[in-house]
């Protein structure tokens, strides 16, 4: 082996080894950013946590294709702010008020068949249950958008802000079959979340937040009685926050929500991951929340507090949900089949044994999730499952170095864990060997500037790109630097150290972007 290849080597598994986890999640005090040097907040148990608003269905409509990039997304953000060190707090902010929800009780009482989601009295509800009753919900409400007239919507609203007794009942378990339904389809993503927050937590603190509006100064009046928040003159620049009746609105809860969150749980930064089409929703409660005092929510500089991205094109399955969407829960079904299937057309990617089903879910969770953030946030995601399906390439590169490093135990080579004391004479035999072993090492040593760039511009596709070279060079060198049948102890202990690292940085990058790293397939 050269000496500047062997240097690369040694430099590249000396460093993951001793840095061991942590390696290449190191934040700089400081960035350049927008022509200006930026202090970034530093992380640690003292520093102010940051939350991370994402996925945020609607109660009583089950996950679709339209929530699946935010809940993708959201969960990288989370899991690069942690990985830097970042105290995180993950919210689901689920809408379980409003129109959206008068439209659904207005609906149930007309022509659902409320007998479907039981009795607050039963102890237990099967999961199937609950995806009936989810089923059943999301019908009605599709109908109930096109043959209710707008008075009976307002009616029904009306009985959920004055705490009607029948609609509270409803409510109450309409929010607990879209919980259980909703919880299904996290576990499979692998995504969870720190908190559960209702927009009906603060549909009565509207009193609360007008008296503070009016203290600053950007409280104003509509002609009809309604409570506006004003930021400037210009009646472009002001969004309702109580109509004339007394009701509460969206913007008005997301507020409170917003401020509740800085004051109870000392949250110093704030992201919201919601599509491209929220922006001037977002722009403007950035702007409210700097006129309020909080600059520090509304501009997290050099990220954003809108984590915006385009919309997903191209994804279907063989059958549509309730109301003429796509589900989630369908898309992974179809995923988990057509993994099954294409595992038993190639031999090197079988899936047998017992859990076979269990495997296929998890690949197919996966694909999903990476698809979402192969290309930069503000593109259209184009999804296909004829794609090159990189989550399963990594997902496989990964179970085989964990089964490597196994039967290298078995046959009594180890791996070195102090990089002090590295022996890499790999006993590289040719040319291929050479060059293989070292564009896995500049792999391996670029992977601390892969992760702070996706982790300053909040762009995942960077550490799938990254994964995607990763992998390649990885399963080069093992086709050309076999461990088990190694001529030299020596290189076969310098190779094993060579693919332990691989896989430590493998398992590190997958776990950013979502995904849980296999240990067997």
């Amino acid at each position: 082996m050269s000496a500047p290849v062997a240097k690369r080597v040694s430099d590249a598994v000396s460093a993951v080894i001793r840095a061991g986890p942590a390696y290449g999640l190191a934040q700089p005090v400081s960035v350049e950013w927008r022509g200006a040097r930026c202090q970034l907040p530093q992380p640690g148990p003292q520093s102010a946590p940051v939350f991370v608003d994402f996925s945020s269905v609607n109660v009583a409509k089950p996950l679709h294709a339209g929530h699946l990039r935010a809940t993708v997304l959201g969960n990288f953000v989370v899991q690069i702010n942690r990985a830097f060190g970042h105290r995180v707090i993950g919210i689901n902010y689920l809408g379980d008020w409003g129109r959206q929800f008068a439209l659904l009780l207005a609906g149930m009482e007309s022509f659902g068949r409320p007998e479907l989601l039981g009795s607050e009295d039963d102890q237990q509800v099967s999961e199937q249950v609950s995806r009936l009753a989810v089923q059943h919900m999301q019908s009605v409400y599709a109908r109930a958008g096109t043959e209710l007239p707008a008075e009976a919507v307002e009616s029904a609203y009306a009985r959920l802000e004055s705490g009607e007794p029948q609609a509270m009942r409803l409510w109450r378990l309409a929010k607990r079959h879209s919980l259980a339904e909703l919880d299904a389809c996290y576990r499979r993503l692998s995504v969870s979340f720190d908190r559960l927050e209702f927009e009906s937590d603060y549909a009565k603190q509207t009193g609360k937040l007008l008296a503070l509006l009016d203290r600053r100064g950007l409280l104003a009046a509509a002609p009809d009685g309604a409570k506006l928040l004003r930021l400037a003159d210009s009646a472009d620049d002001e969004a309702v926050v109580q109509k004339r009746d007394g009701s509460s609105l969206y913007f008005g809860r997301d507020l409170l929500a917003a401020l509740d969150r800085a004051d109870n749980l000392g949250c110093g930064r704030a992201h919201y991951v919601v599509e491209s089409a929220q922006r001037l929703h977002f722009d403007r409660l950035g702007r409210a929340l700097t006129a309020l005092g909080r600059p520090d929510l509304a501009n997290p500089s050099p990220w954003p507090m809108h984590v915006e991205f385009g919309r997903v094109e191209g994804m279907s399955t063989r059958r549509s949900g309730s109301g003429g969407v796509v589900l989630l829960r369908d898309i992974l079904d179809v995923g988990q089949a057509r993994m099954l299937e294409r595992s038993k057309a190639s031999p090197n990617r079988r899936i047998d044994g017992s859990d076979a089903s269990s495997i296929a879910d998890r690949l197919a969770a996966s694909v999903v999730a990476m698809e979402m953030m192969r290309v930069r946030r503000l593109q259209p995601v184009k999804f296909s499952w004829d794609s090159d399906n990189s989550a399963v390439g990594a997902q496989y590169c990964h179970a085989r170095l964990c089964s490597l490093a196994s039967k290298a135990a078995k046959a009594g080579i180890s791996s070195p864990d102090d990089g002090s004391s590295i022996d890499l004479a790999l006993n590289l035999v040719g040319p291929k060997a050479a060059t293989a072993a070292n564009e896995l090492a500049e792999q391996l040593l670029a992977y601390p500037d892969t992760a702070l760039e996706a982790f300053l511009t909040y762009e995942p596709c960077v550490l799938v790109a990254y994964t995607n070279r990763l992998v390649s060079r990885a399963n080069a060198c093992l086709r050309v630097l076999p461990v088990l049948t190694c001529a030299k102890d020596s290189g076969a202990i310098g190779r094993l150290a060579l693919f332990n690292s691989t896989r430590s940085v493998l398992a590190s990058a997958m776990r950013l972007v979502g995904l849980t790293p296999m240990l067997s397939i």
